[in-house]
Order: C-alpha cells, then structure tokens, then sequence
C-alpha cells in the first residue's frame, strides 16, 4: 500500500481528465493476455481503467475504448497501478483519425473542440519504431484540427482532410 503523499503524487496529471464510462480491451502482446474493463476517466494523454487485477507498471498495453458507436485505439504503457482498483494509462502517439475520436468525446458541452489536443512523447522500444508519423502529417493534423477549433475551417472540410491525413506514411 502506498503512502497518502504517493497516491496524491499519482493522481496529479499534465493534462486534465474527464470522469468517462466505457467498454475497454487491454491487451497485453507478451503474455497475451487480454482484459475486459472499462475506464472510469479519459483525458487527452491517457485513461484510468477500472479492474481488479491490473497489469505491472511499466507494461505496455494495446487498448480500445467504444462508446456510443466509436472506437480509439492505441498503444499505451501503464504508469501506475492501484492494487485491486485499475492502472493508469499513457497513450503512446496516435494519428489523427484516433485524436478525432478524443476530440469528439472530450469536446465541451458547447460542442467545440479542446486546444491544442496532443499525445505525449514516451520512450520505449514502440515509440520510436511503431508510433512515429511524419513530423509533416503530425503537424499539418495540429493546423487543421486548430483551424476547426477556431471556427475557421468548416468542421466537414476539415475532418476530410483529417482523413486523408491519417493515411500518412509512417517512419522506418
């Protein structure tokens, strides 16, 4: 069991979460494994997933999230575990198809999309092979999603070109 000071430590975040319900698989490649949840919050940079029997810190995880019809799914490396309670998520880099989808569940009530919505970087042996964009894509994504943001790029237009983006090379 962790001390008050630690937990309140891990409860701290960069970005702000949004208390959020959904179905959630975790899979983990080595063991295989794969786990039924759901999250109990969601933020631009990570989830909380409500379980049991989490995985270690440090294990990096494939998650899908649905709701309401959609899915975002990425690769993710849990940073902190709460022992039968769930594990906190990082989400690795994603392409602009799977931020359209936090976009659109973390929107305010107003509907408008958040700022300056990104992925953090982690280090590990996925993020610099497998969730590499073109530094190209991946800035051309930030303009159109800040121009719908703004009110400057009609929202049809814009997702259109977000679409055609997510088809983006990745690095090697």
């Amino acid at each position: 069991m962790k001390d008050p000071e630690t937990t309140e430590k891990l409860r701290r975040r960069s970005q702000r979460r949004s208390h959020f319900t959904a179905s959630a698989l975790v899979f983990e490649p080595k063991s295989e494994a794969l786990l039924r949840a759901r999250t109990g919050d969601l933020g631009p940079a990570g989830c909380f997933i409500d379980t049991l029997n989490p995985f270690a810190s440090g294990t990096v995880v494939k998650v899908r999230i649905n709701k309401g019809g959609m899915s975002f799914e990425a690769w993710a490396k849990v940073v902190y575990t709460l022992d039968s309670m769930g594990m906190g998520l990082v989400f690795k880099p994603v392409g602009p198809e799977q931020l359209w989808v936090l976009q659109e569940w973390l929107g305010d009530s107003s509907g408008n999309l958040l700022p300056n919505i990104s992925m953090p970087q982690v280090e590990d042996e996925f993020s610099a092979r497998d969730a590499r964009k073109d530094i190209h894509c991946q800035a051309l994504t930030e303009l159109i999603t800040e121009l719908i943001g703004h009110g400057l790029l009609p929202e049809e237009k814009g997702n259109a070109i977000l679409q055609k983006l997510s088809r983006c090379p990745q690095d090697q």
